[in-house]
């Protein structure tokens, strides 16, 4: 198949890519800035999303959207540029969609649409009540909605794939688990800022892309949401410590008490994905230990 994956260029991305090859796929990957990585069946569109429409006939069958700006900062500025990076670009790429009559649409979003969760027993299915925390969120649940309402009765097949906290190597050196990572390499102590009992969900880089890939062979019923992450529930300090062991690390685990506010929780159900694509994930250990060994072999 020829398949377009957006955001060419990122973390997910560009493993993504690496696996559609794998596998025989051409594949067009558009970026915004050059990539160190080369195949000849793989051909970069150096492009913003608002100029998708000069590319059109290049025979498309599937879309992966996985280009996001991701940016926490609640300035005017920052949220003008979640307007245009996130909501008004996925418009122009419907609309390329349509146009080039794409027969299959998979877009990547995030856990952070859910409304916030203070009870550490509550599974967050795909019924949770929807309400994002910030504006990045708002931005990717937006792009959810134009998405469906412009695909609905031109598209059958358009999935949505909200992703717990993706971790592997190479990923955004400000997330918590590279940082912390790092600390350890250092003999850093590792700073948590709550009391520890925050918890999360993390999720193998690797556990997504297959995530992906499986619902490129799986047709599923017009704009079916999967959550997809670890189903395991990992507060700030079991993250500490498990990098700890893993890295066999002398640091200290300093705990500050900082929040004088309730600490979210977050128990993904990841059923539905099980259910509906066989969907299947690594415990949080496996996975550092695959981190390891990547870092390792890099």
């Amino acid at each position: 198949m020829n398949i377009l994956v957006t955001g060419a260029g990122g973390f997910l991305g560009l493993n993504l890519i690496k696996k559609l090859l794998d596998k025989g796929h051409n594949v067009f990957g558009l970026t915004k800035k050059t990539i160190n990585f080369s195949h000849n069946r793989l051909h970069i569109i150096l492009s913003d999303l608002f100029d998708i429409n000069k590319f059109e006939g290049l025979n498309i069958d599937v879309v992966f959207h996985t280009a996001s700006r991701i940016n926490f900062d609640e300035s005017k500025n920052s949220i003008s540029e979640l307007t245009r990076d996130n909501i008004i670009s996925t418009f122009n790429l419907a609309d390329f969609v349509i146009n080039n009559k794409i027969s299959k649409f998979i877009y990547s979003s995030t856990c952070s649409v859910y409304q916030d969760n203070y009870d550490k027993n509550k599974l967050i299915s795909e019924e949770y009540p929807l309400k994002p925390r910030n504006s990045y969120a708002v931005s990717k649940l937006a792009s959810e909605w134009i998405l469906e309402n412009k695909f609905k009765g031109i598209i059958d097949d358009f999935i949505i794939l909200r992703y717990s906290s993706i971790y592997g190597f190479h990923q955004r050196e400000g997330s918590i688990v590279p940082k912390f990572i790092r600390n350890v390499n250092n003999n850093e102590n590792l700073v948590i800022n709550g009391s520890g009992s925050r918890t999360q969900d993390y999720v193998y880089i690797d556990d997504v892309v297959d995530a992906n890939l499986k619902c490129l062979e799986k047709k599923l019923p017009f704009s079916t949401v999967l959550n997809i992450g670890s189903g395991e529930q990992i507060s700030d300090l079991m993250l500490a410590e498990h990098i700890k062991y893993n890295w066999d690390s002398n640091s200290k685990i300093n705990i500050l008490n900082k929040f004088d506010r309730a600490e979210t929780h977050f128990f993904y159900d990841i059923k539905k994905a099980k259910s509906l694509i066989n969907y299947e994930s690594v415990s949080l250990k496996v996975g550092l230990e695959l981190y390891k060994k990547s870092m390792k072999l890099s």
